[in-house]
């Protein structure tokens, strides 16, 4: 009864993540090989099929530090190590300087 408990405490856990459907701030993905980019980068973890791009720009926006504009830099990514179940797409985001 306790190795049940734990799977289903560990697969809930997995699926749901810590703040189930609401984007948030992870760490990002860097940048090429061989490019240098010292802009700050944001990354977000968003469920694409529950998250709208507006709310997603809006939560790397509140990432960026100082007027700063957050511009998408990458595709999406599914790495379960950065991003749990229920939120797997990561987006990187550039913080670029206002002009």
């Amino acid at each position: 009864m306790t190795i049940l408990r734990l799977l289903v405490t560990l697969t809930a856990g997995l699926v749901c993540g810590c703040n189930a459907f609401t984007p948030f701030s992870t760490a990002p993905a860097g940048p090429a090989k061989g490019v240098r980019d010292p802009r700050q980068r944001v990354g977000i973890c968003a469920n694409p099929l529950k998250t709208s791009p507006q709310q997603v720009q809006q939560a790397a926006q509140a990432e960026c530090i100082g007027n700063t504009v957050a511009e998408r830099v990458t595709g999406d990514d599914y790495w379960l190590d950065v991003c749990p179940l229920a939120v797997p797409d990561r987006i990187t985001f550039a913080c670029t300087p206002r002009k």
